[in-house]
C-alpha cells in the first residue's frame, strides 16, 4: 500500500502502540500487534496526527479501580496529506450513548 497521492486513515484501530496510551487494568505489553502496527506505519509512510482534547478516547464506564481508559481512535496521514494539510487535527466525538471519551 504505497500511497503516492493524498492518504488518509482512521478510525477505531482497538491497538495502542505505547503504555501511555492506557490507564488501569493490565500493564501495556508491546506485542504482535502493536509491532505488526508500526511496521505498517513505517513502511507506507503513515504518521499518527495526535489527538486533541483528553488523553484517551475510549473507557469501560466501570467505576474506580475497575476503570480502563485506552486511546483506540486514530488518524493517519502519509506525508504527502501532511504537506496539504498542516493544520489537520483530531478532536473528541461526543459520548452520548458510546462509549467512546
Amino acid at each position: 500500500m504505497n500511497c503516492e497521492e493524498l492518504c488518509i486513515i482512521g478510525g477505531d484501530f482497538n491497538c495502542l502502540l505505547n503504555n501511555n496510551e492506557k490507564k488501569g487494568g493490565k500493564n501495556f505489553v508491546f506485542s504482535q500487534g502493536p509491532q505488526e502496527m508500526k511496521v505498517f506505519m513505517t513502511n507506507n509512510d503513515y504518521h499518527d496526527i495526535g489527538f486533541s482534547g483528553p488523553n484517551y478516547t475510549w473507557c469501560n464506564n466501570k467505576e474506580g479501580l475497575a476503570r480502563i481508559w485506552e486511546r483506540l481512535d486514530r488518524i493517519w496521514l502519509n506525508s504527502k496529506s501532511i504537506m496539504d494539510f498542516s493544520n489537520a487535527f483530531f478532536g473528541p466525538l461526543s459520548n452520548f450513548a458510546s462509549d467512546r471519551k
